[in-house]
Parts: C-alpha cells; structure tokens; sequence
C-alpha cells in the first residue's frame, strides 16, 4: 500500500470509530437515564409512609426554601500547551482554567485573548488559574508568536472560553 491509500483507510477507520462512539454514547446515555428513572421509582414507590412528616401549607408569596447564590463566571480551558513556551515555562497544563489576568476575571465580554493582546512581548501577566479543587496564581513572561510579527504578545496555548459556575456549591 503506498502512503495516500494507508492515510485514506487511516481516516476512514478513525471516523467509523468516531460513529461508533457516539452511538454508544446514545444508547447507554439513553440506557442510563431508564435504569436511574426506574430505580428511582422503585425506591420511591416501596418506602414507607411515616407519621412523623408534617405537612406544611405554602402560601404564595412566601419562599419555599433558602437557595445558594450563584454567579456565573467565564473561564479559558486549556486544551493545548505548547512546549517551551511561556505557559510551559509557568506550569500551566491542559485541563487548567484560567479565570483571571492581572485580577481582571474573564468573563464573555473580557476574554483571555483581548486581556493577553493589550500587552507586549516582555510583559510579565498575572494568570489566576484552578485546576481541580487547587487555585493559584502563576507570573507569567509573554513570549513573541514564533514565526509572526515580533511585537504580537504569545502565551502558547490554546483554550476555549467555558462558563463556570462560582458559589454555592461546586
């Protein structure tokens, strides 16, 4: 086989693979919520009726329970770090997000991107950063864009800008 016929089966495999996937996926997320809806009404349906519930009426106007104040913040979810940059320099790992620059927190309207292109090559940035449980902040040196014009700041990742939810419980 030479090269081009080895890619094509390549590609085909990897896009019957990627079909594959998502019919599973399909089948045992649908699977998934059966099972959990009926296991559900099994317990609910087999408890035990008890006297020492008391009934409360609601009235409307009054609220029916206390609920946990939640903000919905953004974050740059790190897909790709490239190596020997100034991210890799910093630690900086795919799976982290980054939720602040210079205490200024992203949000959809101030994007990881717009905060790293007011600087120059040289600045040095504050990044905020969370992966898991753990939150720090990492100094980071912006490089130049190699192979691009020498005054355009470079950080070396690549990210997507996520929501995330902030309070309450996470």
């Amino acid at each position: 086989m030479d090269d081009n016929t080895k890619r094509v089966v390549l590609i085909a495999l990897l896009v019957l693979a990627a079909a594959f996937e998502c019919v599973l996926a399909l089948v045992c997320g649908s699977l998934g919520g059966y099972v959990g809806a009926k296991i559900a009404l099994s317990s609910a349906q087999g408890a035990p009726e008890s006297s020492d519930v008391e009934i409360i009426p609601w009235e409307r106007g009054t609220p029916r329970g206390s609920i946990p104040e939640v903000s919905r913040s953004w974050a740059a979810l790190v897909i790709a770090v490239e190596s020997d940059s100034p991210a890799d320099a910093a630690g900086i790992s795919p799976g982290d997000m980054i939720v602040a620059v210079d205490g200024i927190a992203l949000s959809e309207d101030v994007t990881l991107r717009e905060l790293v292109l007011e600087r120059r090559p040289g600045d040095q940035i504050t990044l905020t950063i969370s992966r898991g449980t753990r939150t720090w902040d990492a100094r980071v040196t912006l490089g130049s864009v190699p192979e691009g014009p020498g005054d355009a700041p470079w950080l070396g990742i690549r990210f997507q800008m996520v929501p995330r939810v902030v309070g309450g419980e996470q």
